[in-house]
């Protein structure tokens, strides 16, 4: 009786845990495609995303990956990623990662938050200073599901609206 009941419980809730993660179909590419079309101004940027080839523009090496999160990387909980990372002094960043579970989920999430201490430090010289603080101190972490971004913008809440919609 034990084994049955077992048994219905994985079937019926399988399926649950599998579209958990599966969102609306959208990549963090397409994501981070649609919030850079909401964007008003945006400085000198570079796009990086997972499927990129190895030599393209795109591709970033998982030295580098690792050095954005204080030495950790998220890529290996995750199915796919991508960033927008401003090329100049400016501060300005869109991380999106899909997490291959939730339970890895919270383990980005913790990830991402390396990254938000290592821009609020006081240390940070590598920064243009003008509105250095606001922009930093705004820094939003956004979970949903199996979607974890890092927003750190003039615009959080417009891309924040936008990331709730295609996750």
């Amino acid at each position: 009786m034990k084994r049955k009941i077992i048994r219905f419980l994985l079937v019926s809730l399988l399926p649950m845990l599998l579209v958990a993660c599966s969102g609306k179909g959208h990549t963090p590419t397409d994501i981070l495609y649609e919030c850079v079309s909401q964007i008003e101004s945006c400085p000198s940027s570079s796009i990086y995303f997972s499927e990129a080839e190895e030599n393209s523009d795109a591709y970033i090496e998982k030295k580098q990956l690792s050095k954005l999160y204080n030495g950790m990387s998220p890529e290996e909980l995750c199915s796919s990623y991508a960033l927008l990372l401003s090329k100049d002094d400016s501060i300005y960043e869109i991380h999106i990662y899909k997490a291959e579970s939730q339970i890895k989920a919270d383990q980005v999430e913790k990830i991402l938050l390396r990254r938000v201490e290592m821009i609020q430090k006081k240390d940070v010289y590598m920064y243009n200073t003008d509105n250095y603080e606001n922009i930093s101190a705004s820094a939003k972490i956004y979970k949903r599901g199996c979607y974890v971004s890092l927003i750190i913008t003039n615009a959080n809440d417009e891309i924040e609206k936008t990331i709730k919609k295609m996750t």
